[in-house]
């Protein structure tokens, strides 16, 4: 758990230098809350910093939760981390989460939470439900697909106006 990290640092980074080298990725879970820490952000090889659910869930109705949002989005980038938003359950706040320049999301929004051993068949049901064609036959015309539902499939990905965004949301 996070405590682990605060008991000590120099055991902390050794395992996680170790773990880097057998080829793992590290997150920073619940940034803003609890354990994390800037500290731990400076001294460890993260590669993800991920922006607890209190925030994310508050930022469409709490202004000062929208800030400290887009604080640790821009954090993230600066340190070249990619940036994860934890409990996203609505479509307005993955739009926010898009023009704050959020990488990835998780959440009700996208799915229940699942067994392992019912990964599997989640994922190949999710893709025979899915409105689009296969990556593998001619892409359809415009049509056919329809702006809105590429819409309604958008991933959270860096757009050119996201700095502007992050300081209107501040």
């Amino acid at each position: 758990t996070e405590s682990v990290l605060t008991q000590d640092l120099t055991q902390a980074r050794a395992l996680a230098q170790d773990l880097k080298r057998r080829g793992c990725a590290l997150a920073l879970d619940d940034f803003g809350t609890g354990y994390s820490s800037l500290s731990q952000l400076e001294s460890l090889p993260f590669d993800k910093l991920k922006v607890d659910r209190t925030f994310t869930s508050a930022m469409a109705r709490k202004r000062s939760s929208r800030k400290i949002v887009a604080a640790v989005i821009g954090l993230g980038q600066s340190l070249g981390l990619t940036t994860v938003a934890e409990g996203v359950e609505t479509i307005e706040q993955a739009e926010m989460l898009l023009w704050l320049g959020c990488d990835l999301a998780q959440g009700w929004l996208y799915g229940e939470a699942i067994a392992a051993r019912d990964l599997d068949a989640a994922v190949f049901a999710a893709l025979d439900a899915m409105p689009f064609p296969s990556p593998f036959e001619d892409p359809p015309d415009e049509a056919e697909f329809g702006a809105a539902s590429r819409a309604a499939h958008r991933t959270l990905e860096n757009l050119a106006a996201q700095r502007l965004a992050q300081l209107q949301a501040v």
